[in-house]
């Protein structure tokens, strides 16, 4: 690990810190943070080898803390949002939804909700677990409290994944069900945000200039 990328780390997790401070954030985990910039230089870690899958996994076993997944992850999410990294990390989905996740009351009381009243597959059904498995991580990694959901997290949760088109669709129309049970079945938040979360508009063409 160069001096260089010391210094980098260090900067970085300053400016997180900051950055959570003037956000009026829960927490900037400071002490977990402090021991991955421990864990990097007794491990000699490159800048370019920090934010990956198997560093977060290595750092879960190595660290003391609780939090330090969650620690590593919400530093990477201020990285990218500063362009100081290529992408956030996030824990694919084979490694996280291998086997059945149990998740808050308030997601399998939808489940349960959903399978009675609608006639899904067993399989539909597992994919809609794991899409709110992932909504679910990214509200506490973002420290964001389900009843204060704006549609900007729901875009900002979809827009860091990288899918094809169709896929997105699918993923909005699962999390509308979901909004819809939120505003309508619960009284849990404010207005209905199942119709906002649409697709973005399709791009216009230009002006065609032989019509000018």
């Amino acid at each position: 690990m160069a001096d260089e990328d010391i210094r980098k780390l260090t900067q970085a997790i300053e400016d997180y810190g900051k950055w959570v401070k003037d956000a009026s954030k829960t927490t900037s985990y400071p002490r977990a943070l402090m021991d991955f910039l421990v864990f990097a230089i007794n491990s000699e870690m490159a800048w370019k080898d920090m934010f990956t899958v198997d560093t977060l996994e290595a750092f879960r076993s190595h660290s003391r803390f609780t939090v330090a997944p969650r620690a590593l992850i919400s530093l990477s999410d201020y990285l990218f949002s500063q362009n100081r990294i290529d992408q956030p990390l996030e824990i694919p989905a084979p490694r996280v939804f291998k086997q059945v996740v149990q998740l808050p009351d308030l997601y399998e009381q939808y489940l349960l909700f959903y399978k009675q009243t609608s006639r899904v597959s067993d399989n539909h059904l597992k994919s809609v677990r794991s899409l709110l498995a992932r909504f679910h991580e990214y509200l506490q990694n973002q420290n964001i409290e389900i009843s204060a959901l704006r549609i900007e997290h729901l875009d900002a949760f979809l827009g860091r994944m990288k899918l094809a088109t169709n896929t997105k669709s699918v993923y909005r129309s699962q999390l509308r069900g979901f909004l819809k049970y939120l505003y309508y079945e619960r009284k849990i938040i404010k207005r209905d945000l199942a119709d906002l979360l649409v697709a973005p508009p399709p791009s216009l063409p230009g002006p065609n200039p032989q019509n000018s």
